[in-house]
């Protein structure tokens, strides 16, 4: 996992301290400034870069999540936007109630808003809570404010929350004379009272730690900053941050300190903290004279030190790190006193870009044939776990649109593609006729089998593209037979290029075996993934994690030469599955002639130059994939090998 710098945004105004708070979710980031009430919010574009959309009201209450962002943008106010539309706010919360100091820490989620208001009745603290009742509607609990059972003055209770899908989280970092503590908030289903569950603190907490600074969590997991709390050698100020678990109740399961600095002392280690599905990232803005660092930390190295992230360019006194966020591949790190003389401030943008294996042969034709096949010595590793999607009604299935078995096609007009920027499997299938007005073209259908576990009704999203215009069409059909067609209006590519989510219904009555058929009926429209669930929520920018595949699609294109180098693909295309295919160590013939002569390869003069026959497989993992070697035949030689990613 390289998390590459990619981007470094800066301020414009001297001493505005922009980046002191800040987060990044999916395509969408926001970015606050201390010296004045305001924020910009930023969306990656579909070539990778990080575009200004302008600027909104507010400087604390910074939270993000799905489709939602939160900003506190006067006294008592809370605005409640969507990320793709920030000229007016969804939604006003108004607390009469609250103090200064409302919205210095917020948490959103799928079903709730958390508001913290620390300086409460001499600094006591309160949390508000607000539940999700409607589409953009959140409406107060009824038990609001939110107070810890027994609260102290100093306690700060709210100085920092979280939420998950049935807690509330709340760091108190005040507690026990600054030693902190957490307490968690569930809602009783019988009788609908948010009751404080538990209270739980640092397993070696020490007085001043402020344990509770920080918060964040996601999943079954969350993770609690405590920046002054002193190493094991008594290094003051290094800081900490502790990792939580939820079983039958939570419980501490890791103690995260700084890796790899010479003097950890005054660090502040946990000033910042968030998590997101399987990694953490921590924030040390005072390490290295206040230079500042971040670190991330992965879960499926036991919460294991995964990567340093350092700035390129920061200097003495930049504060980096006093800001962090990670959302899937990428992370956004603020730097609220980098050039602050000029400047006032930046933020880091880094990406783990995904790695797509390809690998590629090298052949030469010289205008003196037609290519028609590629002979393939594949190794088979592993077994299919089956040979259909299993859908379930308690989870997720998503699926890689290049994972299928098979596709109808009456021409060469559904092809494998990965050329379009963002798509988030092995690729996209991709329908692509240069004569779009010849309607029998329009016939291909890509086929994924499925069985469902659980009989029911579910949701069948698409995560979609179109390079020419905003319209998309599909017929979604069950064993060959059309079950619902799908029109929709999608991002216009004259706004900028950008995947898009449409969705349907999808009955399965039973648990027979049936064929998903997908048929693109837009050319230059493409599908990217998959998602199979019951009332599922709607996704946005990369959805949902893939399921892990239960066989392996394997895809052979050809592509022109540059250089010694795979270029660009050109129309030729086959492919094969390992349901009745590739099921061992042996020869197999990909199909590599030009099946339509609208593509316009018909004579030898056509293929006058070095080609790359380039493979790639879909649904490979540690314990299933296929190997490939390439020998000659007697079309063409095999001079050299390259691999492509």
């Amino acid at each position: 996992m390289a998390y590459t710098q990619i981007q470094k945004i800066e301020n414009s105004s001297a001493s505005d301290q922009w980046g002191i708070r800040s987060v990044v979710d999916g395509y969408h980031m926001v970015v606050a400034r201390e010296a004045s009430a305001s924020a910009e919010v930023y969306k990656r574009d579909i070539s990778g870069v990080w575009q200004n959309q302008g600027s909104i009201t507010g400087n604390t209450g910074l939270a993000m999540y799905g489709n939602y962002f939160t900003i506190v943008s006067s006294s008592a106010n809370l605005d409640i936007f969507n990320k793709n539309d920030i000229s007016s706010a969804l939604q006003t919360i108004n607390e009469s109630t609250g103090t200064s100091t409302f919205g210095n820490s917020v948490a959103i989620g799928e079903n709730y808003i958390a508001i913290g208001d620390q300086a409460e009745d001499i600094n006591t603290g309160q949390v508000f809570i607000y539940e999700k009742t409607g589409t953009n509607t959140w409406t107060a609990s009824a038990d609001n404010p939110i107070t810890a059972d027994v609260g102290d003055d100093q306690d700060f209770f709210g100085s920092s929350v979280a939420v998950t899908d049935d807690s509330v989280i709340i760091g108190a970092l005040g507690d026990s004379n600054k030693k902190g503590a957490v307490y968690i908030f569930q809602k009783n289903i019988d009788t609908e009272v948010w009751e404080q569950t538990q209270k739980v603190f640092a397993s070696d907490g020490l007085a001043n730690d402020q344990f509770g600074e920080s918060i964040s969590a996601s999943g079954d997991y969350f993770v609690v900053g405590a920046s002054l709390k002193d190493n094991s050698v008594g290094e003051v100020n290094a800081g900490a941050a502790y990792v939580f678990k939820y079983s039958t109740s939570w419980y501490e399961v890791d103690k995260l300190t700084s890796v790899d600095e010479t003097d950890p002392e005054g660090d502040h280690f946990g000033e910042s903290v968030y998590i997101n599905g399987d990694h953490i990232i921590v924030g040390s803005p005072a390490a290295r004279i206040n230079k500042g660092v971040a670190d991330v930390f992965y879960k499926k190295r036991s919460w294991g030190h995964l990567k340093k992230i350092v700035g390129s360019d920061t200097l003495t006194l930049d504060d980096f790190g006093t800001s962090v966020s990670i959302s899937g591949r990428f992370i956004l790190v603020g730097s609220p006193d980098n050039l602050s003389a000029t400047k006032g401030g930046s933020v880091y943008i880094y990406e783990d870009p995904p790695v797509t294996l390809r690998l590629a042969q090298e052949f030469e034709v010289g205008s003196q044939f037609v290519p028609s096949k590629a002979s393939v010595y594949l190794k088979r590793v592993g077994e299919n776990t089956s040979n259909f999607w299993p859908i379930y009604n308690t989870t997720k299935t998503v699926i890689d649109a290049t994972n299928f078995s098979t596709i109808n096609i009456d021409s060469n007009v559904i092809t494998f593609g990965d050329t379009i920027l963002d798509f988030t499997g092995n690729g996209y299938m991709i329908m692509n006729e240069d004569n779009p007005s010849f309607s029998t073209l329009r016939k291909s259908t890509i086929n994924y089998p499925i069985r469902a576990i659980n009989p029911d009704t579910y949701d069948l999203w698409m995560r979609v593209i179109n390079i020419d215009n905003n319209a998309f069409e599909i017929d979604v059909l069950i064993d060959g037979v059309v079950s619902q067609t799908v029109s929709a209006l999608i991002d216009n590519p004259s706004d900028g290029l950008e995947w898009s989510w449409v969705n349907t219904t999808l009955i399965l009555p039973d648990s027979k075996d049936y064929t998903l058929g997908i048929r693109i009926k837009e050319n230059n429209a493409a599908i990217d993934k998959i998602y199979i669930e019951v009332d599922s929520t709607t996704p946005y920018t990369e959805g949902p994690d893939y399921t892990l595949a239960p066989y392996l699609t394997a895809h052979m294109r050809v592509y022109d030469s540059l250089k010694g180098e795979p270029n660009s693909p050109i129309f030729v295309y086959d492919y094969k599955n390992s349901i009745t295919e590739i099921i061992q160590d042996d020869w197999y013939n990909f199909d590599i002639r030009v099946l339509d002569e609208t593509h316009g390869y018909t004579t030898a003069n056509d293929f006058s130059e070095n080609y790359y026959l380039v493979m790639s497989v879909s649904g490979s993992n540690t314990s299933n994939f296929i190997t490939w070697e390439l020998v000659d035949n007697d079309e063409y030689n095999a001079p050299s090998s390259a691999i492509k990613f």
